[in-house]
Order: C-alpha cells, then sequence, then structure tokens
C-alpha cells in the first residue's frame, strides 16, 4: 500500500498543470501514487495511465448544485481524491509548483500523532525567499502568510505557529479530510483558511515540515481571498458560535471595506462580494451541525456550547482549551 497519495487537481491550464505533473513524476518517492482530479477535461495526451491515476469528478446531485458546487471548485476536486486515496496520506499540489527530490521523505513521521492532521511544507519562489509557511487567519477571514519574506533556510518549525496550509501545497491525514463532509461548501479562494479552521474545530492539530520545500512560479496569487468567500467564512465560523457574532464581524467587514473603497479597487470588488453574501446564516446553522458531529480525534474533542464562552475574533483557537483537558 503506498504511504502518500499526491493529488494535483486540473482546472483549465495546462502548461501550468503539466508542469507540476513533470516535476512530481521526476522526483516521486518510492512509496506514492499520483492522482489527478478533473472535470473531464483533460484527455491524458501522454499516456501516463500506467503511472497516474485520472480520477474524472462528478457533481450532479441536486443538493450540490443548491450549494453552489462545481466541478470545478477545489473543494469537489479533494473530495473525489480522497475517495481514490489508498494511502494514510494526501499531499495537495497546486498547478504551478514544482518539487525537489526528497521534499517529502519524513512527511510520514509528522502523522504518527493521530491529532495532526495537516502539516505545512514551505512554499518559496525560486530564489529562496518564503512566500509561506502556512496561514494565520485575519480578524475579517482572509490569509496571513506565516514566515512570508525570510529565507527558506531561516524557517525553525518551533517558531511557525500556522493554523493549516496554504491550498497551494500542503499535507492532509486522510482519516482527518474523510471527515470534512462539507468540503464542496467551501470558497475556491478561501479554500485552505476554510479546511484549516474546519480541521481545527473538530480538534485536528497542524505543524510544520522544515524540510518539506516546495517552490511556486508567478501565477500564483497568494492575496486573493474574495469579498464573498470571506463574508461566507465569517457566518460560517464566527456566525456558527451564535447570530450576533456572525452578524457584528459581517458588519465590521463592510465598514472596513467601506473605509478603504475610495483608495483601493480591490476594496471596492471586496465590498461587492460581501454584500452579496451579507446574512449567510444557512452558513453558519449547517457548519454548526456539521461540527457537532464530526467525531475528531476523539483526546482533542471541544464541543460547541464550550466555544460559545468566548468569541475567537482572529479563527477558532481552541489549542489552550484542549491541551487543558
Amino acid at each position: 500500500m503506498p504511504q502518500l497519495s499526491i493529488v494535483i487537481p486540473f482546472t483549465d491550464d495546462t502548461e501550468r498543470f503539466e508542469s507540476t505533473l513533470v516535476s512530481v513524476l521526476e522526483n516521486r518517492p518510492a512509496s506514492c501514487e499520483i492522482i489527478v482530479t478533473h472535470a473531464g477535461n483533460y484527455s491524458d495526451p501522454y499516456n501516463l495511465a500506467s503511472e497516474v491515476h485520472f480520477v474524472e469528478i462528478a457533481d450532479n446531485t441536486s443538493s450540490q448544485k443548491a450549494r453552489g458546487s462545481s466541478t470545478d471548485r477545489l473543494g469537489a476536486h479533494l473530495a473525489a481524491a480522497v475517495e481514490r486515496a489508498s494511502s494514510p496520506i494526501l499531499h495537495l499540489l497546486g498547478c504551478g509548483v514544482k518539487v525537489n527530490h526528497g521534499w517529502c521523505d519524513n512527511i510520514a513521521e509528522d502523522f504518527d500523532d493521530p491529532c495532526i492532521g495537516s502539516v505545512c511544507p514551505i512554499i518559496k519562489d525560486d530564489k529562496e525567499n518564503v512566500l509561506c509557511v502556512g496561514i494565520e487567519n485575519t480578524l475579517f477571514y482572509k490569509n496571513r502568510f506565516v514566515g512570508a519574506g525570510k529565507f527558506a533556510a531561516e524557517i525553525d518549525a518551533e517558531y511557525q505557529n500556522p493554523i493549516g496550509p496554504h491550498q497551494v501545497a500542503g499535507f492532509y491525514s486522510v482519516e482527518a479530510i474523510s471527515q470534512v463532509d462539507c468540503l464542496q461548501d467551501f470558497g475556491e479562494t478561501s479554500f485552505g483558511l476554510e479546511l484549516a479552521l474546519t480541521l481545527e474545530a473538530i480538534g485536528f492539530e497542524t505543524k510544520v515540515n522544515t524540510s518539506a520545500k516546495i517552490s511556486a512560479d508567478d501565477g500564483f496569487n497568494f492575496d486573493a481571498v474574495s469579498g464573498n468567500d470571506s463574508q461566507s467564512a465569517i457566518w460560517r465560523f464566527a456566525g456558527s458560535l451564535g447570530f450576533i457574532q456572525g452578524f457584528m464581524l459581517a458588519c465590521g467587514a463592510i465598514v472596513k471595506d467601506l473605509i478603504t473603497t475610495p483608495f483601493s479597487s480591490k476594496s471596492r470588488a471586496s465590498l461587492l462580494g460581501r454584500l452579496s453574501k451579507f446574512v449567510s446564516w444557512h452558513d453558519a446553522v449547517s457548519f454548526r451541525d456539521f461540527a457537532d458531529q464530526a467525531p475528531g480525534p476523539q483526546s482533542n474533542r471541544i464541543s460547541f456550547q464550550d466555544a460559545q464562552k468566548e468569541l475567537p475574533l482572529s479563527g477558532m483557537d481552541y489549542s489552550s482549551e484542549r491541551r487543558a483537558a
């Protein structure tokens, strides 16, 4: 049985996808499988079926369509990969990243602890400048990049405290991901953040592996968390602790964009997106129901009733309560 399932979702950028796939094929570890998910829009022109599992994803249920999910959403790709994976660890790689020999040699050791749901690699550019070592959450549910601006050699795992990997590249426990039945509800631009917060909410933890270095090209826009995705995330996580909390934070995000709109075209676009999802109470209710039912690692479980004692404005940080328990 393979020890690692490397997943590369294909959307529509053939050149960047194939550069990533070639990089993986040239440097793949001994015990791994490579899974390419696509929506029927990749035909395997190089006849790689003997080396790569091509999985065509389907998204044809009425409930999924009602939630607005489709086969071009990252959540649909990851859900299909989890069903196909035959290893305990899933490695998500976005189109445009490149890996080197030995980049994941010691990753299995990080998942010896059943409470670890994800592991963050170092994502860097070709000049060894760190783009991020995982992400943190901001007040209004957008990404803050851990370690950005440093050199890769300067990163020490003991001093990094992300909530999870960026969606460009990350390692995940298949057991943890299989518990997240709301993957296809997550926003396309906020997917990594929402997945990290979800795993944290049901009791899983993350860590950094400084040996896993992955290069990203200039095609990634790390800042691009759209306003509507961010607003939905506010309701899904803060709103699930109470309507007032979600409403106040949603209003605060809109006020913030209103203040900065005259000076920034990004803020104008963000404002319009937030207004389209101003009140998304159904996101809060569905997530609360999911989180109360998900088993998580039992030793770290915390109920939403306990979580309501305090509103975590910058994310659902329950680590101290879990450790105390």
